[in-house]
């Protein structure tokens, strides 16, 4: 685990933890267990939209999906996901942006949104090799009714490999990399002290 960042915050102020990472790199199993140790940590994910549409508006999620690869316009899923997080943001809630986050326009633009309030960024990098990613593909368990362009998850990591951007650790209040699963209780427990010490 690579760490960055050693500044110093006002007592009370609310995390938003955005993790940047290729599908089944581990960030929801994270993300869950981090929000197990933090008060209030609300989770946020595109994918979990995407599943609630298929669900109770399945019209919808079918056009969306149509439009979102063929047009550069903001599908309905990222739109209905952005309400959740300026609402969260709006009640300073603890967040996990649990999202691949994989270009830098995208990490921009949720950054942009956060530091419109009093928040303390911290990204998460999940620089696994993509060797382990597909054999994590393999067993998945995952619900397949996420993916939207791609017809496998196997696809998923192969076409992230030209999606991907390296993300600047400046661009956070703290930043963490991690390079194998076996830091990622190292790194919980070193977010847990970083808000630990702003209460």
């Amino acid at each position: 685990m690579t760490r960055w960042g050693c500044r110093f915050f006002g007592n009370n102020m609310p995390i938003a933890i955005i993790t940047i990472g290729k599908t089944h790199s581990g960030k929801s199993t994270f993300a869950k267990k981090l929000a197990a140790q933090i008060p209030g940590m609300v989770i946020l994910e595109a994918d979990s939209v995407a599943l609630f549409m298929q669900e109770h508006f399945p019209e919808l999620h079918m056009m969306d999906r149509i439009q979102n690869g063929n047009s550069g316009s903001l599908s309905i899923k990222f739109q209905i996901f952005q309400i959740l997080l300026k609402n969260c943001l709006a009640f300073n809630q603890n967040i996990i942006l649990a999202n691949s986050n994989l270009s830098e326009r995208v990490r921009g633009e949720v950054i942009g949104e956060v530091k419109k309030y009093p928040y303390m960024t911290v990204g998460i990098f999940f620089n696994f090799p993509e060797e382990l990613l597909l054999e994590r593909v393999k067993t998945s368990g995952r619900d397949k009714r996420v993916l939207t362009t791609s017809k496998s998850f196997e696809e998923v990591v192969i076409n992230q490999r030209e999606w991907l951007q390296v993300p600047d650790p400046a661009k956070f209040d703290f930043f963490f990399e991690l390079k194998s699963p076996d830091e990622i209780p190292e790194t919980i427990r070193a977010i847990e002290g970083i808000y630990s010490g702003m209460k």
